[in-house]
């Protein structure tokens, strides 16, 4: 029997400040993940994904408006996902061999957009949204965020935010001998309350107290359901 789980990633981020106010990062990047499971020649389960793609991510600080000071967020990001199934099953009583292997490709782009406006040097709020799509399924997703911070002392600080997140179906998931070409994306939306303390020499902690909510998710269904 086996047991194997592996992740590798990489990439290499290359920053500038050369327009007026303006920070943006650009990050070509790739990971593998797979988990591979076995027992000896009778049994091999394996799940791969692989994944290459570029992001950018830029902030803005754009001044005051309305007693308020604006530091605004955007971004996007492109990315080519490849992922595979593998079953392979022997029955040594009948001699019976069962295999499945699903391939899947598909590219996904997405971008968002944030304001995060800082009413005084204790309190701040920031409201903005996601944008996903993925040319293997039918409906994107849109996706609002939010959170609140307050500072209550020089070294404890109140943090409060919910949002909305989205994972596309796999090829597997979407294959129509296996799975349902028709899926849609599955979301989560999170609740999050939180506390963080700055004690001395550098350390801080921090406590969260969150609630997830799943709809669409995908679930495995017999023949006959």
């Amino acid at each position: 029997f086996h047991l194997h789980n592996t992740y590798q990633t990489g990439g290499l981020g290359w920053t500038t400040t050369r327009l007026p106010g303006i920070t943006s990062t650009l990050t070509p990047y790739a990971f593998n993940v797979m988990d591979d499971t076995g027992f000896g020649s009778l049994l091999s389960f394996r799940n791969q994904k692989r994944c290459a793609g570029v992001k950018e991510e830029a902030s803005w600080e754009a001044g005051s408006f309305l007693g308020a000071t604006h530091l605004v967020g955007f971004g996007g990001d492109l990315v080519e996902v490849k992922d595979r199934f593998y079953f392979y099953l022997f029955d040594p009583t009948t001699g019976d061999r069962f295999e499945t292997n699903v391939r899947g490709r598909g590219i996904n782009t997405g971008g968002f957009l944030q304001d995060r406006v800082s009413l005084n040097d204790r309190a701040a709020v920031t409201v903005g949204g996601r944008y996903d799509r993925s040319d293997r399924v039918h409906q994107d997703a849109f996706l609002p965020r939010t959170s609140a911070e307050f500072k209550a002392t020089d070294r404890t600080t109140l943090r409060a935010a919910w949002g909305i997140y989205s994972q596309f179906p796999n090829g597997y998931q979407l294959n129509p001998d296996y799975g349902n070409p028709n899926l849609t994306p599955q979301y989560a939306q999170h609740p999050v309350l939180g506390v963080e303390r700055q004690f001395d020499r550098g350390l801080f902690g921090r406590v969260e107290v969150y609630h997830k909510r799943y709809e669409g998710l995908v679930v495995a269904a017999n023949a006959d359901g």
